[in-house]
Parts: C-alpha cells; structure tokens; sequence
C-alpha cells in the first residue's frame, strides 16, 4: 500500500508528457513575440534585416516575406490542418476498438447476520467495423481530400497575392525615392534663383518683390521635399510588414564613401546631395524590355494556372460529393461486431463466481421515415451544389475580367509614358530658355516659376508612369499566374 501513491504519480506523469507531446512547439518562422506587450523589452526579439545587403533588391524582399509573413504562414498551417482532417475520414475504413474495465467494493452487515463484503471487477474489450453506408463513407473521405487539396491552392493563391503586394509597395518606394530627388533639385534651383534675384535687387534690375517671392516658392519646395521623404518613410513601414519584420521598419543605410565617389563620377554635374538620402534601395532604372503577348495567352494561362479559381473548383467537387453522400440516407447501415469480457464476483461469506464470454455478430439499420428530414437534407445538398456552380462561375468570369484589365493597363501606361518623356523634353529646353531670358531681364518671374514647376511636374509624372508600367506588368503577372 505505501507503493500505490507513488505509483499513481507515475502514471500521472507518463500520462501528462505524453499530452506535452502531442502539443507541437511555436514555428521557427516567428519571431517570439507572440506574448511581449512592450515594445522596448523585445529588441532582442525582432526579425530585422542585415545591414550588409545593400541595395535591398525586389527579389529579396519576396524572399523574406515568404519566410516571415505571418498571414501567408497561417495558410500553409491551414493545408497541414485539411489534410489532418482528410486522415481523420480514413479512421472510419478501420475497425474501431473499445476496452471498458471497471471495479466495485461493497461491505454490509445486519443485525443478525455476519458482515459481508463484495468485490466485482469486470474487463472487456468490443470491437466494431462498419461495412456498408450507403457509399457516405467514401464521399466523406473524398470530399476531405477536394478541401485538402482547395487549402493547398489557397495557399498558393496567398503567396500569389503577397508576392503582387511586395513587388507594387517596393516599386511604390523607388518612386517616392525618385520624388525626394526630384525635389532636391527643385530645392537646389530655386536657391540659384534666389541668389540670381539678389544679384539683379543690388544691380537695381530687379525689385524686392522678386526676391520674397522666389523665397515664397523656395519654402513651397522645402515642404514638397518633406511630404515626399515621409511618403517613403511611411510606405517602408508598409514593405517591412508585408515581409514579416517584427519592427516594422526598414532602417536607412548611408552610402559609403565608395560609393558617393561612384556616383559623382557618374554625372558629375549632378550635386551629390541630389541622390536619394541611403542606399537601402536602387533608383528607377530604364525600363527593361518587356514583350507584351496577345491578351489571350494570359487568359489562356490565367484560367489554367489560376490558384483560387483551382480552390473553386475543389469546393465544387467537394459540394458533389456532399450531395453522393445525402443520398445515403435512404440506404441501411451494416456492422460488424465481436467482443468479449471477464468477469469475477469475490463474496467474503460465500463462493466466489467467475464469469468469461465472448461476443460477436452482424447489425444492420435501415431508417424507412423520418418525416421527409433524409429527402430535404438532398434538396439541401442539391442547392449548394447550385450555388457551388455559380460561384465557380464568378470567379471564372472575374478572373477573366482581371487579366483584361491589367492587360490594358499596361498598354495605356506605356502609351502614356511616351507622351509623358516627349513632355518633359519640351519643359526641359522651355525652362533652359525662359531662364536665359529672365537672366537678362526680359521675363518676369512668374513666367520662370510656371516653366520650373512644368518641368518638375513633367519629371515626377515619367517616374510616375515608370513605376505604373513596372507595377501593371507585376499585377498582369499576378493574374495570369506566372511564376506560382
């Protein structure tokens, strides 16, 4: 009796790691943050980029936000619980197996009759295989398998979605990076104007007048400058949580000296301080080239490849099965059984009796009516089916309208690129001239301002359209389901 305790812990602890193990630890993917509520106390704890991979390019990006986003690993843990879900339909191809025990004590006494006591104790083990269901054993197990294979393509759809995502905030960046350097120089040349109006204010060819305002518009740029280096700011913070860092920054890395050096010795009547403010990112280069094929090889493509109409269509298989599996209803159940058990009835004042049985034997059922519940849960089925149809349906049509747009899109923003680069050579010579003139004073200054403000406009609007076609090129991809 002094061992029972100890031996009762023991079971107690086998029993508890063996629930510890069935709990699978936290994913190596994310970074434990999971339970911190202050930020200052989890640095340590963040999933930031190296400070040696400079420029970051778009493919890295992809890279790490494939290995970090959370929402986008929350789908690939969605496919591993479908498919668990599919092995659990399997368990019913299997017999299933029951072992049942159980121990009683009784002591009693009467006045006139000596105490009695009890014991009973009785072991048994039942098993049980189903053998036929009217075929709802099979649609079950194969509509598990339609919505395991409907998580894998919404999976991949995921990763279709993040990776469109990635590629337009990253270009979206290169774009406010070539905003701040745009600005830069509207910055710069409205200082030489500044300093040409106090020229001509000593010389007595200008007023003051010309001089407050070409410092008006010198605080105007500074503004434009700061609304632009805060819109990259705030959209890395965007690019950083789509690629999962934890602090949801992308730190500024400066150029190095080799670096500047490079770079003046590439234009070197380009200021230094015109260039973006780090080297974190590249600048916008010319456009690659780029064949657009006939919008029908992307429908072509789209409709094949497509993952989320691929998880419409399972869902439709998976809504034919569920109507297979109704019809069940009208069919008998068939089982198998066998079992046996032990029993032993220990009497203090009389013989003990020991019993041992074994069992076995065929059931069958066969609901004949139950008020027309098997008949409408059909019906029930049947719609869903319908409703499985149209949906796939839908999303056929919307993918198509998808690709077709996209596709247009990057027609129109090249077309519109082309215009946009005649524009700015046009602004570009109009203000080199208008400025010449308003040197030796034959044009006022507002002339000089609508040219510079032409021309910075003509400039942001070619990286503008720059990016759109680089951007319209990643989306028509994404629809036609390239690369997945």
């Amino acid at each position: 009796m002094t061992n029972f305790p100890f031996k009762r812990a023991i079971v107690a602890g086998t029993l508890l790691l063996g629930f510890a193990a069935c709990i699978p630890p936290p994913p190596a993917n994310i970074a434990p943050i999971v339970f911190t509520q202050d930020y200052s106390d989890s640095d340590n704890q963040h999933r930031v980029i190296p400070d040696n991979i400079t420029p970051l390019s778009l493919n890295y990006c992809i890279q790490i936000g494939l290995q970090n986003n959370p929402d986008y690993l929350s789908k690939a843990a969605s496919v591993s619980a479908a498919w668990a879900r599919y092995y659990q339909s399997l368990a019913s191809y299997m017999p299933g197996v029951t072992l049942t025990g159980s121990y009683n004590g009784n002591t009693s006494k009467q006045h006139t009759q000596p105490t009695s006591t009890m014991n009973a104790s009785s072991l048994g083990a039942n098993a049980e295989y189903l053998i036929f269901n009217g075929f709802a054993r099979e649609m079950e197990m194969m509509m598990a398998q339609a919505k395991g294979r409907q998580s894998e393509h919404l999976n991949t759809d995921a990763r279709r979605i993040l990776i469109r995502a990635i590629g337009t905030t990253y270009n979206q960046i290169l774009l406010y990076r070539e905003e701040v350097c745009i600005q830069k120089q509207n910055v710069q040349c409205n200082l030489e104007l500044i300093d040409q109006a106090e020229k001509q204010f000593e010389a007595g060819t200008a007023t003051l007048a010309d001089v407050l305002y070409w410092r008006i518009k010198y605080n105007d740029t500074q503004i434009a400058l700061i609304t632009a280096r805060f819109k990259e700011r705030i959209t890395r913070f965007v690019l950083a949580a789509l690629m999962g860092l934890t602090d949801a920054e992308i730190p500024s890395i400066p150029y190095s000296p080799e670096e500047q050096a490079r770079m003046a010795a590439q234009d070197p009547k380009q200021p230094t301080s015109n260039y973006p403010d780090d080297a974190t990112f590249p600048r916008i280069k010319d456009l690659h080239s780029y064949v657009l094929s006939d919008v029908n090889v992307y429908l072509d493509a789209a409709l094949k490849n497509r993952p989320d109409l691929k998880a419409y269509r399972e869902l439709l298989k998976a809504a034919e099965y569920q109507l297979i599996s109704q019809y069940a209803g009208f069919m008998p159940t068939v089982k198998a059984t066998a079992g046996t058990n032990f029993t032993s009835n220990i009497y203090s004042a009389e013989s003990d009796q020991y019993g041992q049985g074994v069992n076995w034997g065929v059931n069958a059922s066969w609901n004949i009516f139950e008020g027309f519940a098997t008949w409408n849960r059909v019906r029930e089925a049947q719609a869903l089916l319908e409703v499985s149809r149209y949906d796939v349906a839908n999303q056929w049509i919307s993918v198509v309208s998808e690709v077709r747009q996209e596709h247009a899109y990057y027609q129109q923003y090249r077309e519109q690129l082309a215009i946009a680069e005649s524009r700015l050579r046009s602004a570009t010579r109009s203000y080199e001239l208008i400025l010449d003139q308003y040197k030796v004073g034959t044009i006022e200054v507002v002339r000089v301002n609508e040219s510079l403000r032409d021309r910075i406009s003509a400039e942001i609007e070619v990286a503008n359209y720059i990016i759109q076609v680089f951007n319209s090129q990643i989306r028509l991809e994404a629809a036609a389901a390239y690369n997945m």
